[in-house]
């Protein structure tokens, strides 16, 4: 047996609605299929994680603003001697502090003999500004780490073994016109870099823009373009993806940060159109998609 799992759901009675906790325990040898010692590139024998974990625990349980999406715990194993912790958090909902409003936080950490790092990321918005903000350093041996953090960049760099390096990336949209909702324009940046030293070695960087605007209080548009390139081993790799999305009703393009966002916007009827390309040895070309009406 290579992998263990086992998880449960608990619902209490409650008024006026009962209360449901998610809970799951992990055991996992290193030597599994894709475990962690392919991603080290050690013989991982005698070495196994255990882990427990949650999910979608709401701001109502916690009585506050902000509720845990999904946490983790876990303990590195040498027989039966504890040779590392390593874990993560990641929130829901948003935590105020009056003018300044928290969102998509999230911690990842681990410390012990084989692995050492730390990653974070967060939202702020305060006054019309919005910024992000995500980091990586350290050695860990399971690449998912990176695709809890940063998505988008993980899938550009594709599945690879384990995690040595530094990646941070930040973002910042703000407005340069505000004339209440009669014309409000803002435009953002967003500029990342990374270096791996995991074979292959790979390092790279993105560079993007956006600009959005609200006219009349009624009409809104907004569009974002981001553009990634990497170099892994003696390979060259980028991508263009870009998306624009207007709207007529009580819209907030400024909260808009992808099609799913723009879409999700209450009160506000949307359509949007989305393109893409990718070179990885050959040139892809994705779209134009156009939807409406949402």
């Amino acid at each position: 047996v290579e992998r263990f799992h086992l998880e449960a759901e608990f619902e209490f009675s409650g008024d006026p609605d009962p209360t449901v906790y998610w809970a799951a325990l992990d055991i996992t040898s290193w030597n599994a299929e894709n475990g962690k010692g392919s991603g080290c590139s050690i013989d991982g024998t005698g070495l196994i994680d255990v882990a427990i974990s949650t999910r979608d625990i709401s701001a109502d349980m916690l009585g506050s603003s902000i509720g845990i999406k999904e946490a983790l715990l876990g303990f590195t194993l040498d027989g039966a001697v504890p040779i590392g912790l390593y874990g993560y958090v990641y929130t829901s909902g948003e935590l105020s502090f009056e003018a300044l409003v928290l969102s998509d936080m999230g911690l990842e950490a681990g410390v012990g003999l084989i692995e050492n790092y730390l990653g974070a990321k967060a939202t702020a918005r305060f006054d019309g500004y919005t910024l992000s903000a995500a980091f990586y350093f350290g050695k860990s041996c399971d690449y998912t780490v990176l695709k809890r953090l940063d998505p988008e960049v993980a899938e550009f760099l594709g599945d690879r073994d384990g995690l040595t390096g530094v990646y941070v990336r930040g973002s910042a949209e703000v407005p340069i016109w505000d004339n209440s909702c009669l014309l409000r324009v803002g435009v953002g940046c967003d500029v990342g870099a990374w270096y791996f030293a995991d074979p292959p070695a790979t390092f790279g960087g993105l560079l993007g823009g956006s600009a959005y605007g609200r006219v009349a209080c009624i009409a809104a548009l907004k569009g974002s373009i981001t553009l990634m390139g990497t170099k892994i081993g003696e390979e060259y790799q980028f991508s263009g993806t870009g998306w624009g999305a207007g709207g007529i009703g009580f819209c907030e393009p400024s909260e808009w940060k992808n099609i799913s966002k723009s879409r999700a916007d209450g009160w506000c009827l949307t359509g949007d159109a989305s393109f893409g390309a990718e070179y990885k040895g050959g040139w892809k070309l994705d779209g134009p998609d156009v939807d409406c009406c949402f």
